[in-house]
């Protein structure tokens, strides 16, 4: 065991426990579904402060099930097929994670853009959990904690917000 990262969350530590994931997963969903919608502010006609804020709540309130939830599935496979099951998985469950929390901030924040939000929503999050959760299992495996590279998650919520937009503007293009 790695003693000097058993303070900070280390796997080795929680190994069979699925909070260390719903943390990690809570704090995922509080910076990126703050930060996401802001990057796309530049190519959306909506004042997206109240939408950021209500998305960054229901990301840290439902980012904690989706990460235990995950950490539970992950546990029924064995520990070599784990990364190859988050990253099937992984993209599916932040996916939708992603639409209801766009979809539900939108209800309550900015309704007629409703429709706008639920694909945003779930390509951003698509995006996000395809490197996030395989990457999660990766660090778990090596005893490494996640909790740094989650607030990291961030960065790339600016290129994730942008790709949301854009992959729903450019289907509308080629369907109308």
């Amino acid at each position: 065991m790695n003693t000097n990262l058993a303070a900070f969350g280390s796997a080795s530590t929680t190994e069979h426990q699925p909070w260390t994931w719903a943390r990690d997963f809570a704090v995922l969903g509080l910076v990126t579904c703050t930060i996401t919608p802001l990057a796309a502010q530049p190519w959306l006609p909506l004042h997206l402060v109240g939408y950021s804020t209500c998305a960054g709540v229901l990301g840290l309130l439902t980012g904690a099930l989706v990460g235990g939830g995950l950490r539970l599935l992950l546990q029924r496979f064995p520990e070599r097929s784990r990364a190859s099951v988050a990253f099937v998985f992984g993209p599916v469950a932040t996916g939708a994670w992603g639409a209801l929390v766009a979809s539900a901030a939108a209800l309550v924040d900015q309704p007629e853009y409703f429709a706008l939000s639920l694909p945003c929503g779930a390509i951003a999050g698509a995006l996000q959990g395809l490197w996030w959760v395989p990457l999660s299992v990766w660090l778990e495996r090596r005893e490494l904690p996640r909790w740094p590279v989650a607030l990291l998650s961030a960065l790339p919520a600016p290129v994730l917000g942008f790709a949301g937009v854009f992959g729903v503007v450019f289907v509308i293009d080629a369907v109308v």
